[in-house]
This record gives structure tokens, sequence and C-alpha cells, in this order.
């Protein structure tokens, strides 16, 4: 075995590998794909091992005089899960045999040079999309939205502009949510009519962690422990910037006296449709937000709307306000939908959940918490706390249970196609 050959192989591997990791790709996803880059050009036997901050690939051939492993590290990731289905294309492509080994070089290189990626100007109008239309899942009217979405739109400017290279992405949370909390406040106390925590809530979900919380629940499932632990604690400090910068900027307004602040309890209000486009158009908006590809957008919209609608009923039925059991189920919901889907449209799952669960997730729990413990109410906020990362927590066990039930009805069904 030509020992140059091999390292090129497993560099090319490598190197698709970090371009899933570092867009957004789930642990089990990345190391099956670098080992089938290796396999397509006749390694089979290669191994790879990839945390959330570094890839490495081996080699252990008997036709080689000494073992082979590259490794690579991970400082910075994205969002950008076009680039994850166009690499998983191009693996496709290497199975089929369609692309020689330099050819896959040269493709692997351009797409890291010239990611695909939607326009700059378009993903800050999707955040600020997203925030209006969680706003209203929240009850809000439509001043209160407007607010929200103009709101929004210059806190993503600052977020882009605070995430640098030598800067942990957690740091650029806090001020950005202190900003938003900050604007609604002042505006309030201008005496435009508007509820700051349906205003604020709704805005702070460009910044809740989502992507930490399915991609946790997936590694668990794939038994990839150390990245689930190490994804689950930067979901947990991504939550912990965003309320300390809520906290941050409610603490100082309160100082200032501005007693007309109020943790006005938020609903879902509105008639069921009302309620059900607002969920399909901040689920697409987060999509495009999270660059999922473009033949996905509606699919994950309408996941979005079915795991709301199921969150609706069950609270409905139930009779209860508790969140626990309506997010389990409306995250099952989504995980189920999202899975049946991706086998639909021969893509993974990622792509549909995580804009799914997007109206579940707990920005009002976090925003009522921090109000709470900056009006004194100490226990109370902690309290409220500790409630949003079980609701995390819930969601994400609601989306890896999805798999069971799926997986039932695979089997079930080939059994019966065999049986006949």
């Amino acid at each position: 075995m030509d020992v140059f050959t091999t390292r090129t192989i497993l560099t090319l591997a490598l190197q698709a590998g970090n371009l899933l990791l570092v867009n957004g790709a789930e642990t089990e996803q990345v190391e099956t794909s670098m080992e089938r880059v290796a396999s397509a050009y006749g390694l089979p036997s290669c191994q790879a091992n990839v945390t959330l901050t570094s890839l490495a690939v081996s080699l252990n051939h008997s036709d080689l005089a000494y073992p082979i492993t590259i490794m690579q590290r991970v400082r910075r990731r994205t969002l950008n899960y076009t680039m994850v289905a166009a690499i998983f294309s191009l693996i496709g492509r290497l199975e089929d045999g369609k692309l020689n080994l330099a050819a896959a070089q040269a493709e692997i290189e351009a797409l890291a040079t010239h990611p695909r990626s939607y326009p700059h100007w378009l993903r800050p109008l999707a955040w600020a999309g997203t925030s209006a239309a969680s706003a209203v899942l929240l009850g809000a009217q439509p001043l209160e939205a407007t607010l929200a979405f103009l709101i929004v739109l210059p806190a993503v400017y600052l977020k882009q502009f605070l995430e640098m290279p030598e800067v942990p992405a957690l740091f650029a949370d806090l001020p950005v949510a202190a900003l938003i909390t900050a604007v609604t406040l002042i505006v309030a106390h201008t005496g435009v009519p508007i509820r700051t925590t349906v205003v604020i809530a709704g805005s702070l979900f460009m910044l809740l962690p989502g992507s930490a919380i399915v991609a946790s629940a997936q590694d668990i499932i794939a038994g990839n422990l150390l990245s689930s632990a190490a994804r689950g604690m930067e979901g947990f400090l991504t939550g912990a910037a965003v309320a300390a910068g809520v906290g941050l900027a409610l603490d100082l307004t309160l100082r200032q006296g501005a007693s007309t602040l109020s943790a006005t309890t938020a609903m879902p209000g509105g008639p069921l449709l009302w309620q059900l486009v607002a969920a399909l158009f901040a689920s697409m908006c987060f999509g495009v937000a999270c660059q999922i590809p473009r033949f996905t957008i509606i699919a994950a919209g309408l996941i979005g709307s079915c795991g709301w609608l199921t969150y609706l009923l069950v609270i409905q039925l139930s009779g209860s306000k508790s969140p626990f059991i309506a997010t389990f189920l409306a995250a099952l919901a989504v995980g189920i939908a999202s899975r049946i889907a991706a086998r639909l449209q021969r893509t993974s799952a990622s792509l549909y959940t995580l804009p799914g669960i997007l109206p579940l997730l707990p920005g009002l729990t976090i925003y009522q918490g921090m109000f709470a413990i900056a009006t004194g109410q100490t226990v109370t906020g902690l309290i409220l706390l500790v409630l949003a990362l079980v609701i995390g927590g819930v969601i994400a066990a609601g989306t890896a249970f999805s798999s069971l039930p799926v997986a039932v009805f695979h089997r079930v069904f080939a059994h019966d196609t065999a049986a006949h």
C-alpha cells in the first residue's frame, strides 16, 4: 500500500469531517462520513474519532510499516446545513465511483474556500423574522411583533461583530441579550403600549441553544457520551450567558426607577390557525438563519407547526398549564416527523429537527426567571431558571426518543413486506 496515497485519502476524510463538524453536523454523522470517504477509496478499516473540538482519523493496516493517524483541532463552529448537505452529496458521489481522488480533493477545497450559503443580508432578516413570529406565539400584538423584528436586526449585527475567532461565542450572547432587553425597556419607558415580557421573550429566541440541545440528544443515542456532555455544557453556558445579559439589563433599569416593568405572563394567544401560521413562519425563518437547504425549508416549517399544534392540543386537552408533558410530546412529534421527512427527501433529520423545536424553546421562562431575580425574588427566579433547563432536557428527550417508534415502524414494515 502506497503511504503517500494512504495519507492523501486520510487527509481527504479529515477535511470532509472538519467541514461537517464546523457547520453543525452531529458527532456520529461526522465519524460515519469520514469512514465512508476512506472506504470509498479502498481503506475500509479506517477508524474516525470525533469530539466537539477535535477530529482524528487512523489506519492500522498490515501493508503499512506503522499506523497512520491524522488529527485536527476545531475552535470555531457555525450553522450552515446547506454545506452539510453538500458534503453528504459529495460523499455519495464518491461511493458511486463518480470522482477520482484528485477531483474529490478539488471539490472539498472549493467548498472550504467558497462555502455554499444564503446571501449575507438574508440571515439577519431571517433571525428578525424568527423573533417576530416567536413573539406572536407568545401572544404578541402586531406592534409588539414589529418591535421584536426591529430590535433583533441590530442585535444580529452586534453578535456578528462580537464573534471574533479569539473570543468564545457565548461571550457575544451576554451583551446581545442585554441590548435586546435594554432597548425594549427603554421603548416601554417612553410610553409605547407594549408588554415587555412578550417582546423580550420573543426576541431572545435567536440566542437560545436549540442546536446544542438537539445535537447533545443525538450524541447520547449514538453513545458518544463525551461529545454529548460537551454539547450539553455548551448549551447550558449559552443559556447562562443569555440569562445573565437579561438580568444585567433588568437590574440596571430597575436601579433607574423604571417601576412600570412587569413580568406579565405570556401564553399562546389568538386563533389556532394564526398560531400555526406563526409557528410555520418562525420555523422557516429559523431554518433560513441556520442555512438549511432550500428544498427542506417548507417541510421544516410544517414540522414546526406540527410540533406547536401538538403542544397546544395537549395543553388544552389536559387542562393543565404544566409544560413538561406537552413539551415532551411536541418534541416527540417533531422528531418523528423529521425522521420521516429525512427518509423521503434522503437527507439528515437534523435539518428538520432544529427548526421544528424552535417554538418549544423556553425563552419566556428564562426572561421571567431573570426578572424575578432582578426584583429581589431570588428563590423564585432560580426555580424558573432551573425550569428552563429542565424544559431543554425534556425537548432533548423527546427528540431522542423519536428514533424508537420510527425504528419499530420500519422494522415491522420491512417484516410485513418480506412476508408477502
